[in-house]
């Protein structure tokens, strides 16, 4: 996982081992997003800092470390087919 922001936008990346259907192609494929913070970098550029943006953006990457963490998890421990 990656995350990298500015005042304009945050950007954010990851990995995600679920199209590997068997054990033997354990491959993962990279995903990326930007967000975009157009009233709050207006608003920070007044402040300086601009703490409600900043918490809500690691609120959104705490969810999406967690919610990749919950699927890894659950895909490792299916049991193989037989």
């Amino acid at each position: 996982m990656g995350i990298a922001s500015t005042k304009e936008a945050a950007l954010i990346a990851w990995s995600d081992s679920r199209a590997g259907v068997l054990p033997e192609f354990d491959f993962e494929d990279a995903y990326f997003t930007r967000v975009r913070f157009h009233a709050a970098a207006s608003q920070a550029s007044r402040s300086g800092f601009d703490v409600e943006s900043a918490l809500a953006g690691s609120g959104a990457a705490l969810a999406v470390a967690g919610l990749a963490l919950l699927i890894t998890y659950r895909v490792r421990r299916r049991p193989a087919a037989k």
